[in-house]
């Protein structure tokens, strides 16, 4: 948790009592649900209105065993006034046990609306026995249950407590929202010996670290990046009271998949929807917030172990535990379970150590607070499991439902069983497979890649990994809990996770950067099918009204039985087969066709999928080109023409790209021929496919398409004169464009020129004045040299800015950067552009504006340049 989040408030939680006997000799047995206070006739003390600045209500009636009452609320409390009403009546007999001693009358408060943004105080007065320690708690007429509040200040005359609000917790459960309805609350003052207490050995509530805490570690997320302690806390409470106590299993392991209770450091991610559930409750209430609106008021050491053991006691319930460092380095929020009277210790359960262990090592590690000589010893604790231990020496007692909005929980456990828990909040990303179509990667997913490349991309996350799309870093696990991959900055995003088996089980833990550390987005197991199936032959090539014949071949072990369901591609009706591989089929007409098989297993799940082609061929037609892939090229670069007629094999057909010599065929299918471009094409070129007829002499010819071939280019930019390429003022924000550039080579269509290198060489062309305000004339100079066929040609791009007023100017380092195969328009007279990245400002200074005044200017480095090169049929 966030060094801010500690100083604010506790929770409570009061819980049915399921503890063990041996354990509590005692035992907190009195919140039954059948438990009762019998009252006398109600009495009311006020009514009055208090505003939005704030004021107190008091109770001025001289002999009334209230007299001295008061409710104080700071301004802003409310953004509304509110009318409380206030009555009360005596307790004439009751049935909450032996530690139940109460020292008030059943006092009731009402008002419309619900929590207050700022705690209210109540001050009640008492007649305190000596030797007796007291606690106010809230009474649920409805169920007979306890609830502690939060002890500010307690003499021998009075008790003053703090609240949000004076609702029950059974109450606020059923409520919609934390505004809505009518707070009213049933309060009571009890007290207990202090002897009595200190009597009572161990004290327990039902609660058990290792059965009921989440089993993940409080690393935080990306919505709680100092940790989500309190969340964790108030919603192990919050389910076990809400769930456990009524008839649900034990919160611990019950929602992940990885069930080592020793390990809590093992795959702490598998929870995402309680990680998210827990993150989402830090954030609904703003811990940071309140920080700033609720005093911290040091308790006594005393009072506080008091008021943890009282409680349990009374109650039967967990408590909530705030603790910080008094020095601001931060704060935590954790459960008291249960305390030693004989040994003076609060037994702590720790989010940052599920099931009492040691999260790096799964050492067993029991988390206490002791009190010892009237002080309670600071306890040591990370403000998030992996931070450095922080000495927290301030320990505070605070309320369930008294600062907390009960309710709140509720709706997002809603949330938490749609399993859109965080949807509201954490960013979204979408994981991919680069190397089988680019495609959306699923759960159940059926492949025959041996390797998937994955990523994972997020347009959610503003800092992605360097020089990709969105990709955000992520980890592979398998299904025992152990590392496979990673996609991250140094394989651009990119993990390449091997599908040994047919069924493998990964677990996706997707992270992103919003402070300086990865935080966490989500967690989510993804199975992936590898199924691999054959048709052969593939391609086929028949004539039609013939019939032809193909069988699928599984790669491994299929399923048995099986069944096969064929589809032929000429809008023929499907043909299904039953445990047999093979399948027949006569084609009327000409064409291509694609022949698809789809594999069941025995419950009539898909197992596997395969296509083929079918040539289909009568009279051969004219070839016919209907596209090119990729649409331009450079030379010696692989490309597909696609169409059709080209005949099922190449035999005596070539294809032509350039001066009528055929092209290297690496691929030659009726529909698809792949060929490599030659060094001699140019320019904008026309391919065609051309068959030589059986028989016959002459040639068929296709349509000649119009294709683009460019130069094979690689382009190095190179900064220099380091020292001395300085800039002034925001010019460089201003102009990004080099007006002009000539450079010139005989030029030969039989000898196309391969460019290999061009170098950029950026200096100022005068002498600055630096003096701010100091209208000066700049321009700079760009240096080309091209290097062409082992000839080196050089020219000067000049560029000139115009007239502005200027800061001192400033020295950036540079750096090489390097481009490969850019595409030139390689015509008599053309251009290209070429472009380098924008950084970030490297300084902010203080520059003359041309209105006289004085601002404030971000400089940026010379990092994104556009120009034209214009070439020459011509020697320069």
């Amino acid at each position: 948790m966030k060094k801010y989040i500690s100083i604010i408030l506790g929770i409570t939680l009061f819980v049915y009592s399921s503890c063990n006997k041996s354990d509590n000799p005692t035992g907190p047995d009195n919140n039954s649900g059948n438990n009762k206070i019998e009252v006398g006739t109600s009495i009311d003390l006020v009514t009055q209105s208090v505003s939005t600045s704030g004021g107190t209500i008091k109770i001025d009636k001289f002999g009334d065993p209230l007299n001295g009452m008061e409710i104080t609320l700071e301004p802003s409390s409310f953004t509304s006034t509110k009318t409380f009403k206030i009555t009360y009546a005596e307790i004439k007999n009751h049935q909450l046990g032996q530690y139940f001693n109460p020292l008030s009358p059943l006092i009731s408060i009402n008002y419309e609306g619900g929590y207050s943004d700022i705690p209210m105080q109540v001050k009640v007065p008492i007649k305190l026995p000596a030797g007796h320690f007291a606690m106010a708690y809230f009474y649920d007429d409805k169920t007979g249950e306890l609830e502690g509040l939060p002890v500010e200040k307690l003499d021998s005359i009075s008790i003053t407590v703090s609240t949000r609000t004076f609702s029950s917790a059974s109450s606020l459960t059923k409520r919609n929202t934390s505004s809505d309805a009518t707070s009213t609350g049933k309060m009571v003052i009890s007290s207990i010996s202090e002897s009595v207490l200190k009597s009572q050995g161990i004290i327990a509530s039902g609660f058990i670290p290792g059965v009921d805490d989440w089993e993940f570690v409080n690393y935080g997320s990306y919505i709680a990046t100092g940790g989500h302690c309190a969340g964790q806390s108030m919603t192990m409470m919050w389910y076990y009271y809400e769930k456990k106590l009524k008839g649900e299993p034990s919160l611990f392991h019950k929602f992940d998949e990885i069930n080592d209770k020793t390990k809590p450091g093992l795959l702490w991610q598998d929870n995402p929807y309680g990680y998210r559930f827990a993150s989402t409750i830090q954030k609904d209430f703003n811990f940071d917030g309140w920080i700033t609106s609720v005093q911290w008021k040091q308790l006594f050491p005393g009072l506080t172990f008091n008021s943890f053991a009282a409680s349990i006691l009374l109650t039967g319930e967990p408590q909530f535990v705030l603790i910080r460092n008094s020095a601001g380095q931060g704060g935590h929020a954790m459960v008291v379970y249960k305390v030693n009277m004989s040994e003076q210790k609060l037994y702590i359960a720790d989010p940052n150590y599920p099931n009492n262990r040691i999260a790096a090592t799964g050492v067993e590690s029991i988390r206490t607070i002791d009190y010892v000589n009237g002080a309670l010893k600071p306890y040591e604790t990370g403000l998030t499991a992996g931070a450095q231990s922080t000495t927290m020496d301030q320990i505070g007692y605070f309320g369930k439902t008294t600062y907390i909005d009960w309710g709140q929980m509720a709706k997002r456990w809603v949330e938490f069983e749609n399993k859109t828990i965080g949807n509201d909040r954490f960013p979204k990303y979408n994981l991919r497979i680069k190397n089988d179509g680019d495609k959306e990667l699923t759960d159940q997913m059926i492949t025959d890649k041996d390797t998937l490349k994955i990523y994972c991309k997020s347009t959610d996350i503003p800092q992605s990994i360097s020089n990709t799309d969105h990709y955000t870093d992520f980890k592979v696990y398998d299904d025992k809990g152990n590392f496979l991959a990673i996609g991250e900055f140094s394989n651009k995003g990119i993990a390449s996770i091997p599908i040994k088996s047919s069924q493998t089980k990964l677990g996706f833990y997707i992270m992103g950067y919003i402070t300086p550390e990865l935080e966490y987005v989500d967690f989510k197991w993804i199975n992936i099918n590898k199924r691999k199936l054959k048709i052969e032959p593939d391609p086929l090539d028949g004539k039609p009204n013939e019939e032809q014949s193909w069988i699928a071949h599984t790669f491994g072990t299929g399923p048995k039985p099986y069944k096969m369901i064929w589809n032929f591609g000429d809008q023929s009706s499907e043909v299904t087969t039953e445990n047999d591989s093979t399948a027949k089929h006569t084609y009327t007409k000409d064409g291509a066709y694609t022949v698809r098989v789809k594999l069941y297993d025995q419950n009539n799940s898909l197992w596997a999928e395969a296509v083929a082609t079918a040539n289909i061929q009568g009279q051969l037609g004219n070839p016919e080109i209907t596209s090119i892939s990729p649409d331009s090229a450079i030379a010696e670069q692989t490309i597909t023409i696609i169409g059709k007629n080209f005949g099922a094999e190449q035999k005596e057909s070539y294809v032509f790209v350039v001066y009528n010599i055929p092209t290297e065929v690496i691929s030659w299918t009726n529909t698809q021929i792949v060929v490599k471009v030659p060094l001699k094409a140019k320019n904008y070129v026309f391919i065609s496919v051309v068959r030589k007829t059986t028989g016959d002499q002459y040639q068929v010819w296709s349509n000649q398409y119009k294709y683009k071939i460019y130069p094979d280019v690689i382009v190095t930019l190179k900064r220099v004169d380091r020292s001395g390429w300085t800039f002034s003022g925001n010019l460089i924000n201003q102009y990004n464009e080099i007006r002009s550039a000539s450079v010139g080579k005989p030029y030969s269509p039989d000898k196309p020129t391969k460019f290999t290198g061009l170098t950029f060489t950026l200096t100022t062309s005068d002498s600055l004045d630096t003096t701010p305000g100091k209208e000066i004339f700049w321009n700079y100079n760009c240096h080309l040299t091209v290097t062409s066929d082992g000839q080196s040609i050089s020219g000067t791009v000049g560029y000139t800015g115009e007239n502005r007023y200027v800061a001192p100017p400033i020295i950036y380092e540079r750096e090489e950067i390097t481009i490969s195969n850019m595409k030139l328009e390689y015509f008599d007279h053309e251009t290209v552009r070429f472009s380098f990245k924008e950084a970030e400002a490297k300084s902010v200074v203080t520059s003359f504006l041309d209105d006289g005044g004085w601002g404030w200017d971000k400089y940026v480095d010379f990092e994104t340049l556009t120009g034209y090169i214009y070439f020459y049929e011509k020697t320069w």
